[in-house]
């Protein structure tokens, strides 16, 4: 799966098929949104980590992870070309 330079492919799911249903997003907002989930093996997806660290809210859709997304990050979440979420976050289109 391609990954342009500066990005990371964020999974929202890990179930089969869902594997190549992804978000494009930079390094430092990909591990600042992993700091706010946490995995669930059974669902085979994230839940919401609470604040004593304890999972939460599973997040078993793409839009519950897409709203989880850009509140954490307080950006619109991108699932298309990622020049758009650069060029959102006041990056030049490449």
């Amino acid at each position: 799966m391609y990954c342009p330079d500066g990005y990371h492919l964020h999974h929202w799911s890990y179930r089969f098929e869902h594997w190549r249903d992804v978000f494009a997003i930079p390094p430092k907002m990909h591990a600042r949104l992993h700091g706010t989930l946490v995995y669930d093996p059974a669902a085979m997806c994230f839940r919401v980590r609470r604040a004593d660290g304890l999972p939460g809210a599973l997040l078993d859709t793409k839009p519950k992870h897409r709203a989880h997304l850009e509140r954490v990050l307080n950006v619109p979440a991108n699932d298309g070309p990622p020049d758009a979420f650069a060029a959102h976050r006041g990056a030049p289109r490449a």
